[in-house]
């Protein structure tokens, strides 16, 4: 009982040493924290009145992209009503004087736009012919009410749908008279009934391409040419890097700048900020990094469509990068103080966790084999008084029973004999068990291997017959020989080759004891079992003394096994994979 009292005083005050070390060791972790907490509070203060910055400077630049876009807005109606007086028929390039100079460049734009299309139209037939249906496809797309190819008789050809009267002849007109292009794109100024279209002749081929607009499809084209003249007049200035106007579908109406179809279409990068009606984004267009400010754009009461605005972001960039920079100054100049006290910090708590894990192995280890020692000390006491019966009733078997003559006689004193070696080596490990602590000495004699493998497997083999468990003897060099002490190793495979036999299901499987000769002076025996297998987690603790992960048993085998190869100047390895089953590998030396 004063042995038990001293015992728990004893862990107690260990523990307590423990606990003390384990504060002092915390101190430092708890002063890099609050350094921490600081050094992030006044980051997290920077970052804050730099996001205000930011947020100014986005106001900025979305106040000059509303007031563009408004003034774009303004022009583009003005352009839109201007156009629609339109009078008279054109028979090339020509406009009233009573229009702006913005007006005469918007008819221009829409007079050469419908032109570049019927060109376009002239070169997709003369290069592989175009089908009816592909030609209704592009009329739609383009927002045509018709197309039609004539050739040099001015008979129609090629066509996407009905071609009126007028249209006819003013083809034949435009041929017989060997000019280019007529244009009418307010018939119904002089002649009521007809419709706006454009003749062109063709290029190689002879005969016209005959293009007929309704009064929405000029309409839009009208609209479009305003956009695009307003674009270009009223909506550029300094630090504007492109304007587009996309409608409702996301079909670019007009634009302008260095952005093409596939720049609008750009990836964009960072978070879309939103100041009222504007949205911003930015966003990298053929490699320059712009801030595209997206508004809706009117033309009328209803909106049109989106008006995308591409502000040059170098200004902003490099004053958002500067303010950053103060910030990483300012905060750089507390955190290095911190840094270097954090590695100081760091080390001494390194040192003393290093010193609780050794005191507390120590401490561990020391109760775990004090603890043994008194088990030893109960155990060989009940275990040889048996044991000395176990030994006397087999001399007597030896003496008495042995039968007369034959196979029998030879087996039964095989036996006997197995029985005799075991009872001394179950003494030997007493012995050791006693002696747990202690090295021990070694009888080194040269054994061969094949004859300590069939001997495990005499001593294993009722057991595994019983468990279903098929065992094999499997050997690379028949006269490999390794310097042991004899009892020793067979008490270190057999502990091995036990867990091998424990490890498996309950419908049996297969364990192989196997060796060959493993570089110049040493032998590699292997046993491998297809059991259970071993958890990851568990592979470093599987030698650890009083480790086990059964219902029974002290946790001494794989430990014992590995200090007694150990001793003889050996390694024990294992590899395992989770329901395949492990294998250990045993170095010893050989000759």
């Amino acid at each position: 009982m004063g042995e038990a009292v001293s015992r728990d005083q004893g862990v107690h005050q260990s523990n307590q040493g423990g606990a003390s070390l384990g504060a002092r060791a915390s101190q430092p972790i708890i002063l890099v924290l609050l350094g921490a907490v600081f050094v992030s509070l006044f980051m997290g203060l920077s970052i804050l009145n730099w996001k205000r910055l930011e947020a100014t400077l986005y106001e900025v630049q979305a106040n000059k992209a509303i007031s563009i876009v408004e003034g774009v807005e303004r022009a583009a109606r003005e352009l839109f009503s201007s156009l629609g007086r339109m009078e008279g028929a054109y028979d090339a390039i020509s406009a009233s004087s009573a229009l702006s100079e913005e007006s005469l460049s918007a008819q221009e734009f829409l007079v050469s736009s419908i032109i570049d299309v019927a060109r376009d139209l002239d070169t997709a037939e003369e290069k592989g012919g175009l089908s009816s249906q592909e030609l209704a496809e592009m009329a739609r797309s383009l927002r045509l009410l018709s197309i039609a190819f004539l050739n040099e008789r001015a008979e129609l050809g090629l066509h996407s749908g009905p071609l009126p009267e007028s249209v006819l002849q003013e083809a034949r007109s435009l041929m017989d008279k060997g000019e280019g292009v007529s244009i009418m794109l307010l018939p119904g100024r002089v002649d009521p009934g007809s419709v706006p279209y454009v003749v062109l002749r063709r290029r190689s081929v002879p005969g016209v391409v005959a293009i007929i607009l309704g009064e929405e499809d000029l309409t839009d084209w009208r609209m479009r040419a305003s956009l695009q003249e307003a674009i270009e007049v009223a909506g550029w200035r300094k630090g504007v890097i492109y304007f587009a106007v996309e409608d409702l579908q996301g079909r670019v109406l007009a634009r302008a700048g260095e952005v093409s179809q596939a720049g609008l279409e750009a990836t964009s990068f960072g978070p879309s900020q939103v100041m009222g009606d504007a949205t911003m984004l930015r966003r990298e267009v053929m490699g320059q990094r712009v801030l595209e400010v997206s508004l809706p754009f009117r033309m009328g009461d209803a909106p049109l469509g989106l008006a995308r605005l591409g502000l040059d972001s170098m200004e902003v960039d490099e004053l958002l990068s500067r303010n950053r920079l103060q910030i990483y100054l300012s905060t750089g100049m507390i955190t290095l103080l911190a840094l270097l006290a954090v590695v100081l910090l760091y080390t001494t708590q390194i040192r003393h966790q290093r010193r609780l894990r050794e005191m507390q192995e120590r401490l561990y280890q020391a109760e775990r084999l004090s603890a043994l020692g008194r088990l030893a000390g109960v155990v060989a006491h009940e275990v040889r008084n048996p044991l000395n019966a176990i030994s006397m009733a087999v001399q007597r078997l030896g003496r008495q029973y042995t039968p007369a003559e034959g196979s029998s006689r030879e087996e039964f004193s095989r036996m006997i004999q197995v029985l005799r070696d075991e009872i001394q080596r179950i003494n030997r490990i007493i012995e050791e068990f006693l002696g747990l602590t202690r090295k021990g000495t070694l009888r080194i004699q040269e054994v061969p291997v094949r004859e300590i493998l069939e001997r495990l497997r005499t001593l294993v083999e009722p057991q595994a017959t019983s468990g279903s468990v098929e065992l094999r003897v499997e050997g690379d060099g028949q006269d490999l020989s390794v310097l042991v002490d004899r009892d020793r190793i067979m008490q270190a495979l057999l502990n091995l080759l036990s867990n091998a036999m424990e490890a498996m299901p309950p419908g049996g499987g297969v364990v192989s004891l196997s060796y060959r000769p493993h570089g110049k002076d040493r032998a590699l025996i292997q046993i491998s079992d297809t059991g259970k297998g071993i958890l990851p987690e568990e592979m470093d603790k599987i030698f650890d003394l009083g480790y086990t992960t059964k219902g029974k048993g002290l946790g001494l085998g794989l430990h014992v096994a590995r200090e007694i190869v150990e001793l003889h100047g050996g390694g024990v390895d294992v590899r395992s994979e989770k329901g395949k089953g492990t294998v250990f590998s045993v170095y010893l030396p050989a000759r």
